[in-house]
């Protein structure tokens, strides 16, 4: 499989997964039960914007094995 990609699933990007394979990290339209994901996961969909300043934010990318933003 490819390297992981983030995305937004908004913007329609989830339909790589289903289309060509690209390994997507939200293959759904919208996330919206925050009860149901990890830390890592609401770190990534809240406050992916920081990475490179916030720790927490560069540990969950790190932790979920993510090579690319899309």
């Amino acid at each position: 499989m490819s390297q992981l990609v983030l995305n937004s699933p908004e913007d329609g990007s989830f339909f790589g997964y289903g289309l060509v394979g690209l390994n997507t990290y939200y293959r759904q339209t919208a996330i919206t039960d925050d009860a149901n994901q990890t830390r890592d996961s609401l770190l990534i969909k809240n406050d992916l914007y920081k990475y490179g300043s916030d720790p927490a934010v560069n540990a969950a990318v790190k932790n979920i094995g993510a090579k690319y933003v899309m």
